[in-house]
């Protein structure tokens, strides 16, 4: 009789997570399937120990790819035109996966990047919270984040180009 409770015990716990899991899945979605994006709008705003915690906003493209699993990679950033000249400085430190927790929620895992000039900075890799919407395509910080390293992400846009969905 112990051993039926158990069992039921512990089957009612996995029939429960598995059903929390399917709930929580959300997918990105690229028009004809996976391939390849950038994001020639994006805007991201950060303070660094290079800044000097001052706070500079620029202007960058994000390059990156729509995964066949449902989650996006992105594989590089450039400064873009315009905007201030520090922005080029920052190099992207490996590869950052943006996975959909629902329609409107995400998280970026790996972000981080070094900047050589002194004093030099090392951020992350951390995981930075983001907000999705359908509606105009675009991906913003749910709230401001530390990355390890002493640098802040206070802001970002990032609007990808094709337009990606993300569904549930």
């Amino acid at each position: 009789m112990k051993s039926l409770k158990t069992l039921v015990c512990v089957s009612s716990f996995a029939l429960c997570f598995g059903a929390a899991s399917m709930a929580s899945a959300a997918s990105i979605v690229r028009p004809g399937g996976p391939g390849t994006f950038e994001t020639p709008t994006a805007t991201i705003t950060i303070k660094t120990p290079s800044s000097f915690n001052q706070p500079i906003q620029c202007n960058m493209n994000f390059k990156g790819t729509v995964n066949a699993d449902g989650t996006a990679t992105i594989t590089s950033m450039e400064k873009r035109a315009g905007g201030n000249a520090l922005c080029g400085a920052p190099k992207m430190k490996g590869t950052w996966t943006l996975t959909a927790d629902s329609v409107s929620t995400g998280t970026i895992t790996g972000v981080g990047f070094t900047v050589a000039s002194l004093p030099a900075t090392d951020c992350g890799p951390s995981p930075v919270p983001g907000l999705w919407s359908n509606s105009t395509n675009t991906l913003t910080l749910a709230t401001t984040t530390a990355l390890s390293g002493g640098c802040t992400i206070t802001s970002m846009s990032i609007t990808p180009d094709p337009l990606l969905t993300v569904t549930p």
